[in-house]
C-alpha cells in the first residue's frame, strides 16, 4: 500500500594514533527481515477492517511527527494544519534503566528485525521504520506514553551507548495484538519525540559504522537493512540519487504515472518502510476507469483486471520505477468479486504529501544517506 538487514559495514580510513592498540574496524554484518502478515487471507481476500485500522495508525505517526517536527525546529512541513492530530508527549521522563516485561501491541510497520537492549542484553522483535525517529517499546510513537530513559542498545554486533529510549506504560487498547516489541526510528532527529539522537545517528555520531548510509531491501525472502553503506549484491545497475526536501522525514519531489501519463506531478513523496501507500487518491483515480471509494474507509476499488493490466511507476531523479502489478492489489473484496483494493488509498496526515511504502519499496533496493541528505534508488535483484 502506497499511505497513505544484511548489514554492511566498510572499512574506516587508517588513523594516527598514538594508543598501542589500534581501534577495532567496522566488520560486515548481516541482519535479516522478516514481512509481518498482511490484512489479506490465504484465498486473497481483502480484509478492510484490517486496512482501516492501519490507515488510522498511519495518520496519527505522521500527525504527531508533524507536531514533533514543529517543536523541534520551529518550522513546519507542507501545508501542515496544527489543529490535527496530536501534540507532544508530555508524558515522558528520564528514568534509569527497567527491567519491566513488555506487551506485544499492534504497529503499522511491516518489516521486522531482531536487537538487544541493556547489560545483561535483552532482546526484542523491532520494526525498522524510515517515517519515525525515536527507539520505542511496546508502542509505534502515536498514542502510547511513558518514561524515557537511556541504555546501550545491540544490533548485529554494532552497539551504540547512552541511546535514549522510551518505554511505554500507558497504550491504547488497539496496540495491544501485535508481534513486534516496539519500533526503531530511522527518520530524522528533527521528528523525535525524545528530542535525541536516532539509533543510527547515534552509530555514526560514535563512529561505530564506515559511512552515513543505510538500505533496505524489502522482499518475499531475503530482507534485510544493511548500516554503513549498500549491498551490492541487493541490486544491478546505476543508484539514482534524488534530494532530501525537508529533514524531517525521508522526502523527496517525485511524479507518479499511470502508464506514459504523469497523473500526479512534483509531489512530495515520503519514502517509508514502516506502512504500504497512501496519497490524494481522489484526483488519481479520475484518470483511471472503474474505479471508486470504498465507502469513507479511504481506500479505493478497481476492476482486478485493471490493477493487473494498467502501469504504475514513479518517477524519482529523472529516472522511472515502475511498480509491479502485484504490488498494487491488496486483494479482493470477496471470494466472488471482481473488484479488487488498490494499494493507493487516500490518508488524513495532516500535511502535504504521498506515504510511499512497501508497495513501491519491494521493487527497489532503497539507500539513505544522511550525509548528503539523499535517497537512492536501484533495480533490485
Amino acid at each position: 500500500m502506497f499511505f497513505s538487514i544484511p548489514l554492511s559495514l566498510a572499512l574506516l580510513a587508517s588513523m594516527v594514533t598514538a594508543s598501542p592498540t589500534p581501534a577495532p574496524e567496522p566488520e560486515i554484518i548481516t541482519i535479516p527481515l522478516t514481512r509481518r502478515d498482511t490484512p489479506v487471507t490465504s484465498d486473497g481476500i481483502a480484509q478492510m477492517g484490517q486496512l482501516m485500522h492501519l490507515s488510522n495508525i498511519t495518520g496519527n505517526k505522521y500527525q504527531r511527527g508533524a507536531h514533533a517536527y514543529h517543536r523541534n525546529t520551529g518550522n513546519q512541513l507542507p501545508n501542515w494544519n496544527p489543529a490535527q492530530g496530536f501534540g507532544p508527549n508530555s508524558n515522558l521522563s528520564f528514568v534509569k534503566r527497567q527491567r519491566e516485561g513488555l506487551t506485544p501491541q499492534q504497529g503499522q510497520a511491516l518489516w521486522t528485525g531482531y536487537i538487544s537492549v541493556g547489560t545483561p542484553a535483552q532482546n526484542f522483535i523491532i520494526d525498522f521504520d524510515t517515517g519515525l525517529a525515536l527507539v520505542a517499546f511496546c508502542g509505534d510513537g502515536s498514542t502510547s506514553s511513558g518514561p524515557v530513559y537511556k541504555d546501550t542498545v545491540y544490533v548485529a554486533g554494532l552497539t551504540a551507548t547512552g541511546q535514549t529510549l522510551a518505554m511505554v506504560t500507558t497504550e491504547s487498547a488497539e496496540f495491544k495484538s501485535g508481534v513486534q516489541d516496539g519500533i526503531l526510528g530511522m527518520g530524522y532527529q528533527s521528528l523525535s519525540n525524545l528530542r535525541a539522537p536516532p539509533f543510527f545517528q547515534s552509530l555514526v555520531a560514535q563512529k561505530k559504522v564506515a559511512s552515513s548510509i543505510f538500505s533496505f531491501r524489502l522482499t518475499t525472502t531475503g530482507s534485510e537493512l544493511y548500516l554503513g553503506g549498500v549491498n551490492s549484491a541487493k541490486y544491478t545497475g546505476a543508484i539514482t540519487y534524488t534530494p532530501v526536501t525537508q529533514q524531517a522525514y525521508w522526502m523527496v519531489s517525485g511524479s507518479v504515472n499511470i502508464g506514459s501519463t504523469v497523473a500526479a506531478a512534483n509531489q512530495n513523496l515520503i519514502i517509508d518502510t514502516g506502512t504500504t501507500t497512501t496519497a490524494n487518491a481522489a484526483a488519481f483515480y479520475a484518470k483511471i476507469s472503474g474505479c471508486s471509494a470504498y465507502g469513507s474507509s479511504g481506500y479505493y476499488t478497481c476492476p482486478c483486471t485493471t490493477l493487473t493490466s494498467t502501469s504504475f511507476s514513479l518517477t524519482l531523479g529523472g529516472r522511472n520505477f515502475v511498480i509491479p502489478a502485484a504490488n498494487m492489489n491488496l486483494g479482493k473484496l470477496s471470494s466472488t468479486s471482481t473488484q479488487c483494493v488498490s494499494a493507493i488509498a487516500t490518508g488524513n496526515i495532516g500535511i502535504n504529501a504521498w506515504i510511499i511504502g512497501d508497495a513501491f519499496l519491494k521493487s527497489v533496493y532503497s539507500v539513505y544517506n544522511l550525509g548528503t541528505n539523499q535517497v537512492g534508488f536501484a533495480t533490485a535483484v
